[in-house]
Protein backbone atom coordinates (compact mmCIF):
# COMPACT_ATOMS: atom_id res chain seq x y z
CA UNK A 1 0.00 0.00 0.00
CA UNK A 2 1.25 3.33 -0.60
CA UNK A 3 2.40 5.31 2.48
CA UNK A 4 0.44 8.56 1.53
CA UNK A 5 -2.99 6.39 1.23
CA UNK A 6 -5.45 7.80 3.89
CA UNK A 7 -6.97 4.54 5.26
CA UNK A 8 -9.49 6.02 7.23
CA UNK A 9 -10.87 7.95 3.66
CA UNK A 10 -10.53 4.39 1.97
CA UNK A 11 -12.26 2.42 4.34
CA UNK A 12 -15.07 5.12 4.58
CA UNK A 13 -15.00 4.99 0.10
CA UNK A 14 -15.50 0.81 0.70
CA UNK A 15 -18.42 1.30 3.39
CA UNK A 16 -19.91 4.16 0.98
CA UNK A 17 -19.85 2.19 -2.39
CA UNK A 18 -20.66 -1.36 -0.87
CA UNK A 19 -23.60 -0.61 1.77
CA UNK A 20 -26.00 0.52 -2.02
CA UNK A 21 -25.22 -2.78 -3.38
CA UNK A 22 -26.67 -4.69 -0.14
CA UNK A 23 -30.44 -4.43 -1.54
CA UNK A 24 -29.14 -6.30 -4.89
CA UNK A 25 -27.38 -9.02 -2.99
CA UNK A 26 -30.58 -9.35 -0.60
CA UNK A 27 -32.43 -9.97 -3.65
CA UNK A 28 -30.59 -12.59 -5.53
CA UNK A 29 -30.13 -13.65 -1.76
CA UNK A 30 -33.58 -14.76 -1.68
CA UNK A 31 -34.11 -16.11 -5.42
CA UNK A 32 -31.67 -19.18 -4.22
CA UNK A 33 -33.53 -19.99 -1.01
CA UNK A 34 -35.87 -22.80 -3.18
CA UNK A 35 -32.37 -24.13 -4.15
CA UNK A 36 -30.16 -23.99 -1.01
CA UNK A 37 -32.86 -25.23 1.81
CA UNK A 38 -32.29 -28.68 3.10
CA UNK A 39 -28.87 -28.70 0.89
CA UNK A 40 -26.01 -30.36 2.47
CA UNK A 41 -27.11 -30.35 6.07
CA UNK A 42 -24.51 -30.37 8.75
CA UNK A 43 -26.32 -31.22 12.10
CA UNK A 44 -25.42 -29.24 15.75
CA UNK A 45 -24.39 -32.72 16.79
CA UNK A 46 -21.81 -33.46 13.81
CA UNK A 47 -20.75 -29.46 14.24
CA UNK A 48 -19.55 -30.28 17.83
CA UNK A 49 -17.92 -33.64 17.11
CA UNK A 50 -16.12 -32.48 14.77
CA UNK A 51 -15.12 -29.09 16.32
CA UNK A 52 -16.71 -27.55 12.93
CA UNK A 53 -16.20 -23.33 13.30
CA UNK A 54 -16.55 -20.17 10.82
CA UNK A 55 -19.75 -20.16 8.94
CA UNK A 56 -20.48 -23.80 8.67
CA UNK A 57 -20.22 -24.43 12.63
CA UNK A 58 -22.41 -21.14 13.12
CA UNK A 59 -24.64 -22.49 10.67
CA UNK A 60 -25.16 -25.98 12.07
CA UNK A 61 -25.66 -24.08 15.62
CA UNK A 62 -21.93 -24.26 16.95
CA UNK A 63 -21.61 -20.33 17.72
CA UNK A 64 -17.89 -20.66 19.20
CA UNK A 65 -16.47 -17.68 17.42
CA UNK A 66 -13.26 -16.07 18.84
CA UNK A 67 -14.43 -12.42 17.43
CA UNK A 68 -16.29 -11.97 20.41
CA UNK A 69 -13.15 -11.50 22.46
CA UNK A 70 -12.07 -8.50 20.39
CA UNK A 71 -12.42 -5.37 22.31
CA UNK A 72 -15.02 -4.07 19.94
CA UNK A 73 -17.13 -7.02 19.06
CA UNK A 74 -18.33 -7.73 22.27
CA UNK A 75 -21.87 -6.95 22.94
CA UNK A 76 -22.40 -5.26 19.17
CA UNK A 77 -26.61 -5.34 18.41
CA UNK A 78 -27.12 -6.87 15.49
CA UNK A 79 -24.16 -9.73 14.94
CA UNK A 80 -24.35 -12.12 12.53
CA UNK A 81 -24.94 -14.44 15.43
CA UNK A 82 -25.61 -18.51 14.26
CA UNK A 83 -28.57 -20.70 13.04
CA UNK A 84 -29.71 -24.32 13.45
CA UNK A 85 -30.70 -25.91 10.12
CA UNK A 86 -27.36 -26.25 9.35
CA UNK A 87 -28.51 -26.13 5.36
CA UNK A 88 -26.85 -24.36 2.24
CA UNK A 89 -29.83 -21.61 2.74
CA UNK A 90 -28.68 -21.02 6.16
CA UNK A 91 -25.16 -20.50 5.21
CA UNK A 92 -26.07 -18.21 2.67
CA UNK A 93 -28.47 -16.78 5.55
CA UNK A 94 -25.33 -15.83 7.80
CA UNK A 95 -22.81 -14.66 4.97
CA UNK A 96 -25.15 -12.18 3.93
CA UNK A 97 -25.41 -11.16 7.86
CA UNK A 98 -21.51 -10.69 7.88
CA UNK A 99 -21.16 -9.03 4.83
CA UNK A 100 -24.08 -6.60 6.68
CA UNK A 101 -21.29 -6.84 10.14
CA UNK A 102 -18.25 -5.96 8.47
CA UNK A 103 -19.48 -3.39 6.44
CA UNK A 104 -20.49 -1.41 10.01
CA UNK A 105 -17.60 -2.77 11.59
CA UNK A 106 -15.45 -1.15 9.22
CA UNK A 107 -17.54 2.18 9.30
CA UNK A 108 -16.94 2.36 13.18
CA UNK A 109 -13.40 1.28 12.82
CA UNK A 110 -12.60 3.91 10.67
CA UNK A 111 -14.81 6.79 12.52
CA UNK A 112 -12.32 5.93 15.50
CA UNK A 113 -8.88 5.54 13.44
CA UNK A 114 -6.27 7.73 14.61
CA UNK A 115 -7.19 6.97 18.63
CA UNK A 116 -4.30 6.52 20.38
CA UNK A 117 -3.51 2.65 20.91
CA UNK A 118 -2.83 1.40 24.17
CA UNK A 119 1.22 0.74 24.39
CA UNK A 120 2.27 -2.80 23.05
CA UNK A 121 3.91 -4.86 25.80
CA UNK A 122 7.53 -5.30 25.52
CA UNK A 123 8.79 -8.20 22.94
CA UNK A 124 10.05 -11.31 25.35
CA UNK A 125 13.95 -12.13 25.37
CA UNK A 126 14.37 -15.76 26.33
CA UNK A 127 12.99 -19.35 26.35
CA UNK A 128 9.59 -20.47 26.64
CA UNK A 129 5.80 -21.00 24.63
CA UNK A 130 2.99 -19.69 24.09
CA UNK A 131 -0.65 -19.71 22.03
CA UNK A 132 -2.61 -17.56 20.61
CA UNK A 133 -6.33 -17.54 18.35
CA UNK A 134 -7.67 -16.01 15.76
CA UNK A 135 -11.17 -16.40 13.96
CA UNK A 136 -10.56 -17.12 9.97
CA UNK A 137 -13.45 -18.05 7.10
CA UNK A 138 -13.45 -21.78 8.07
CA UNK A 139 -13.26 -21.28 11.63
CA UNK A 140 -10.54 -21.28 15.08
CA UNK A 141 -7.31 -20.71 13.79
CA UNK A 142 -4.61 -21.72 16.96
CA UNK A 143 -0.79 -21.15 16.78
CA UNK A 144 1.66 -22.69 18.99
CA UNK A 145 5.04 -20.86 19.22
CA UNK A 146 8.20 -22.21 20.99
CA UNK A 147 11.36 -19.43 21.28
CA UNK A 148 14.61 -20.86 22.19
CA UNK A 149 17.36 -18.41 22.94
CA UNK A 150 14.76 -15.46 21.51
CA UNK A 151 14.82 -17.66 18.12
CA UNK A 152 12.17 -19.01 16.50
CA UNK A 153 12.37 -22.97 17.59
CA UNK A 154 8.91 -24.53 17.21
CA UNK A 155 5.38 -23.38 15.61
CA UNK A 156 2.10 -25.82 14.93
CA UNK A 157 -0.96 -24.15 13.40
CA UNK A 158 -4.61 -25.77 13.36
CA UNK A 159 -5.95 -25.13 9.92
CA UNK A 160 -9.82 -25.54 10.66
CA UNK A 161 -11.23 -26.04 7.06
CA UNK A 162 -9.30 -29.32 7.84
CA UNK A 163 -12.00 -30.25 9.94
CA UNK A 164 -14.73 -30.54 7.30
CA UNK A 165 -12.89 -32.99 5.51
CA UNK A 166 -14.59 -36.11 7.50
CA UNK A 167 -17.88 -34.92 6.69
CA UNK A 168 -17.71 -34.70 3.67
CA UNK A 169 -18.29 -38.05 2.40
CA UNK A 170 -21.67 -37.94 3.70
CA UNK A 171 -22.58 -34.95 2.21
CA UNK A 172 -21.72 -35.22 -1.23
CA UNK A 173 -23.90 -38.33 -1.96
CA UNK A 174 -25.45 -36.79 -4.97
CA UNK A 175 -22.76 -35.89 -7.43
CA UNK A 176 -25.48 -33.32 -9.35
CA UNK A 177 -25.46 -31.36 -6.15
CA UNK A 178 -21.63 -31.73 -4.71
CA UNK A 179 -20.80 -28.46 -6.67
CA UNK A 180 -23.30 -26.26 -4.73
CA UNK A 181 -22.81 -28.02 -1.35
CA UNK A 182 -18.55 -27.50 -1.71
CA UNK A 183 -19.72 -23.95 -2.50
CA UNK A 184 -22.36 -23.39 0.27
CA UNK A 185 -19.57 -24.47 2.62
CA UNK A 186 -17.12 -22.17 1.11
CA UNK A 187 -14.71 -25.15 0.63
CA UNK A 188 -12.58 -26.29 -1.91
CA UNK A 189 -10.91 -30.01 -1.39
CA UNK A 190 -8.38 -29.71 -4.45
CA UNK A 191 -5.65 -29.54 -2.15
CA UNK A 192 -6.79 -32.81 -0.07
CA UNK A 193 -5.94 -36.16 -0.50
CA UNK A 194 -9.04 -38.35 -1.98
Amino acid sequence: MASDVDVCALAHAIHDALMPRLPLLEGLHTQMAEILEGLGVVTPSKAERFCLGGLVGRASGRSFDLRQLEDDMRHVPGRAGSRLSGDGWARQCLRLDEIRDSLRRIERVASEFGAPLPRAAPVPTGSGEGIGAAEGPHGDIWCWVRLKESRLDGIMLRDPSLATLPILPTLLKDRSEDRLILASLGYDPGGAEQ
